[in-house]
């Protein structure tokens, strides 16, 4: 039987280096291929490629935070499933949760993240 993530391609942006190791590691047990990136500038780069099925994004980070990449993706048109992390919400965060497929708040636990990850992913279909 496949795993959950069997065969789907994750774009990972995370600026703590601990934190995006952690969901690197759970993400690609789970069966899903993960690319991993240190800010949304490098996400958005990597989204130029295509061929992601979902996109988890930390919300503020250098560069380019997690809440511009997703309005510079759903800008272009770019409907990949997007979940959007966050330590903390604001006016921002929330604003910008109608844009992303799912919000997890900061800490989670692995049941949380992957429960958000395939609610992303269903509503994405």
């Amino acid at each position: 039987m496949d795993s959950p993530g069997a065969r789907r391609k994750v774009l990972l942006a995370e600026d703590d280096p601990i934190v995006r190791r952690l969901t690197f590691t759970l993400l690609t047990h789970a069966g899903f291929s993960v690319q991993a990136v240190a800010n949304g500038q490098e996400a958005l780069e990597q989204a130029d490629g295509g061929g992601f099925d979902l996109i988890v994004s930390d919300a503020t980070m250098p560069v380019l935070g997690g809440i511009e990449l997703l309005q510079a993706l759903r800008d272009r048109g770019d409907l990949t499933p997007f979940v959007l992390m966050s330590g903390y919400t604001d006016g921002r965060t929330e604003s910008s949760a109608p844009l992303a497929s799912a919000l997890l708040a900061k800490p989670f636990g692995n049941t949380a993240l992957l429960a958000a990850v395939e609610a992303a992913l269903s509503a994405g279909r």
